[in-house]
């Protein structure tokens, strides 16, 4: 098996909330149809902008109950 390289992922609070912005970015880079390098997949692209930084992930509050305007 091979192991891929260790990346510094301590940006996110939780393994999941990295694996939701990494998709999420992954979409976008998909579907503005961004250059990528020969070989290169919008995963392993998304990832690394944001282990470098170049994508910053924002995470919403969850709504309270009391918060809905009426």
């Amino acid at each position: 098996m091979i192991n891929p390289p260790s990346r510094d992922i301590t940006l996110q609070n939780s393994k999941y909330g990295l694996v939701i912005a990494v998709a999420k970015r992954a979409r976008q880079i998909v579907a503005k149809k961004e250059p990528l390098p020969p070989g290169r997949k919008p995963v392993s692209a998304a990832l690394d902008e944001i282990v470098q930084g170049k994508v910053r992930v924002i995470r919403r509050e969850p709504a309270k109950p009391g918060d809905a305007e009426q």
